[in-house]
């Protein structure tokens, strides 16, 4: 049977969340946000609230891995959702372009 450990950490407002419940990326700052253009879309989060994504662009991000190594990281279409207290990555949006999860241990790989 496999363990698992619980790690505590420091959530902030650059922290992301694999959410199978959302349809695309969202991210709650845009500064990294290459290539946007303006919308105007109201997103239903979990809570029943609507809140309003304002752009739609690639999002180049650099991930610190738990083993110390950094990856740049592309998303495409993602949006900017001002309101958002978190960033979230879609599993969703990640499985429909072919990204294969393998749950292992400790982390989520993504890879195509």
């Amino acid at each position: 049977m496999e363990s698992w450990n619980a790690v505590q950490t420091e959530l902030t407002s650059q922290t992301w969340f694999g959410d199978s419940a959302a349809s695309t990326h969202m991210c709650n700052d845009d500064m990294h946000l290459y290539d946007w253009k303006t919308i105007h879309e109201e997103i239903r989060v979990g809570s029943g609230q609507t809140i309003t994504a304002t752009k739609v662009g690639i999002l180049k991000l650099r991930i610190n891995q738990t083993n110390g190594k950094t990856t740049n990281f592309t998303l495409s279409s993602a949006k900017f959702v001002p309101a958002l207290w978190y960033n979230l990555f879609s599993l969703t949006a990640a499985m429909d372009k072919g990204f294969i999860q393998p749950w292992q241990r400790r982390a989520h790989h993504y890879y195509q």
